[in-house]
């Protein structure tokens, strides 16, 4: 039933996004997760998915100068990033990572 749907959503992003905040904004995975949920919702997700991406890059760039090679990120650091290029509509950013 949508309506039961919309209610489970609703919990779903209240739940993600209290996880969100009580991490100071520090844990990505429950930030992008928190952005997604938004989006499903029809939230503008900018303001969620921008900070996500400069940290997932400033990861990046510190694992990199630390001599980690061209891919120091693991599969669910790319996926976090990718997925907030996605939100942010930034499609060739998204499909190099």
């Amino acid at each position: 039933e949508p309506a039961a749907a919309d209610e489970w959503l609703s919990k779903s992003a209240a739940t993600y996004r209290a996880g969100w905040e009580q991490s100071r904004r520090t844990n990505e995975y429950l930030g992008i997760n928190t952005a997604t949920l938004a989006f499903f919702r029809g939230e503008d997700v900018r303001a969620l998915a921008e900070p996500i991406r400069d940290r997932m890059e400033a990861v990046e760039a510190r694992l990199r100068a630390a001599g980690h090679g061209p891919r120091p990120l693991t599969f669910w650091d790319q996926a976090t990033w990718a997925t907030a290029e996605l939100l942010l509509r930034n499609w060739a950013a998204a499909g190099e990572l």
